[in-house]
């Protein structure tokens, strides 16, 4: 975030493009990304590349121009954790960590919808439910994306 704070009080009106090939991440670091990217009013035009997934997806809908290469693939898919001790399968701690999926999978679907408006909650939840794989075709067509390059 110093890279492109830097940037920022370079030239404050330039937008920033920011080229992304990402398989994803931990929804806390990635929505912390997304917060401070709103927070400081941050430009962003976004290029993806190869494979833009899972926490990807948001990072890349903050762009106001958003291209995406012909070969680029987008997956949408369920929420996930990862449990790291076994009493975390117990009793309350597994509950908390079942409505903290919750609230971030509520959470990642409002940002997209946010920035991809064609697209219903319950369509775009399906989607995830299912795995989905977007080409570069149907993220244009869906509003993922702005324009293809390549």
């Amino acid at each position: 975030m110093q890279v492109l704070s830097k940037l920022v009080d370079e030239d404050p009106k330039k937008p920033i493009t920011f080229e992304i090939y990402s398989g994803g991440g931990i929804c806390e670091a990635g929505f912390a990304f997304c917060d401070w990217v709103v927070a400081n009013d941050i430009s962003f035009d976004t290029v993806a590349y190869g494979q833009v997934s899972s926490m990807a997806i948001p990072i890349f809908l903050l762009g106001k121009n958003r291209t995406i290469g012909k070969n680029c693939t987008m997956t949408l898919h369920p929420m996930a954790s990862t449990f790291t001790e076994k009493k975390s399968l117990e009793g309350s701690a597994l509950a908390d960590q079942i409505t903290q999926l919750e609230d971030w999978q509520s959470a990642y679907l409002s940002h997209i919808l946010k920035q991809v408006s064609d697209l219903s909650r319950k369509k775009l939840k399906r989607m995830m439910d299912r795995s989905t794989t977007l080409r570069a075709k149907n993220a244009l067509k869906l509003g993922f994306a702005h324009k293809i390059v390549g």
